[in-house]
């Protein structure tokens, strides 16, 4: 049997926390993507492969795997869509939302539906930005629902990255889902390499990658350019405020949606 004849595997390891999980599928590293389950108070990472990673013995992890489920059989079965105020996030099975702004998202393994709260954090920060800017980059992208949303409300050119080529994958089809493909740049690789300055950055990552990125985040930004930055908890706000004040940034709002928190930055 070759590898493309394999079955699918649904690996799953029972970890302490969302955030356990993120570092641990970066390591793991599934050739088919990941996903995080919550069930009766417990965390779940599932992993994606045709084969079982070798660093799952390395590591003394307890797993099972299985066959993996079909993935439009059940997301039929549990994603019905969400409304973040005037954003209607549903999947392409789900009818249009006439009174508001429809965002059409394809759910794919380990990539944003808009059903977290860091997520919903950073659409609620786009409804109450001070003007509508001309141009974002969308770091860490996932599924592209940010970069979607950036041009529901009016801002012409996206340029959006993610280091996971699934995730880029998983956004293409989204954009082309939402009819505004032509509108986003995407690139799969490091913030790094993007030489250009955006009047709107957002970046909905993890709390230590926000911190690695510090400086990078800080030459993306546009002078008096605004930087939204979500993903992390309540407890680390504080912390990344002032690091990112000490790159030249004032902090004009900060909300939290549950134990999750979003701060609005301006460079001054």
């Amino acid at each position: 049997m070759t590898g493309e004849d394999k079955e699918l595997l649904e690996i799953r390891i029972e970890v302490a926390s969302e955030e356990q999980a993120s570092e641990l599928a970066k390591q793991l590293d599934f050739e088919e993507g990941w996903a995080i389950e919550e069930s009766k108070g417990k965390f779940y990472l599932l992993g994606y492969s045709k084969k079982i990673p070798p660093e799952l013995d390395r590591l003394s992890l307890n797993y099972t795997a299985s066959p993996a489920p079909d993935w439009e059989e059940r997301f039929r079965e549990f994603f019905g869509g969400v409304t973040v105020s005037q954003f209607s996030i549903r999947p392409p099975w789900i009818p249009e939302d006439p009174e508001r702004i429809n965002i059409v998202i394809y759910p794919g393994s380990g990539f944003g539906t808009g059903e977290h709260p860091s997520t919903q954090n950073m659409l609620l920060a786009l409804e109450k930005l001070p003007y509508t800017p001309q141009a974002a980059l969308d770091v860490g992208c996932g599924s592209g629902i940010l970069s979607i949303a950036c041009l529901k409300i009016g801002i012409k050119r996206v340029v959006a990255c993610d280091i996971d080529p699934l995730a880029i994958s998983n956004a293409r089809y989204n954009l082309k889902l939402n009819q505004c493909e032509d509108k986003v740049f995407l690139i799969n690789g490091s913030p790094s390499c993007i030489k250009e300055q955006f009047p709107l950055v957002l970046a909905n990552i993890d709390f230590f990658t926000l911190v690695s990125l510090s400086d990078v985040l800080t030459n993306l930004t546009s002078p008096k350019g605004y930087l939204i930055l979500s993903g992390f908890l309540n407890e680390d706000a504080h912390t990344l405020e002032e690091l990112y004040s000490q790159r030249g940034f004032i902090c004009f709002k900060k909300t939290s949606t549950g134990q999750w928190s979003c701060l609005h930055l301006e460079k001054c």
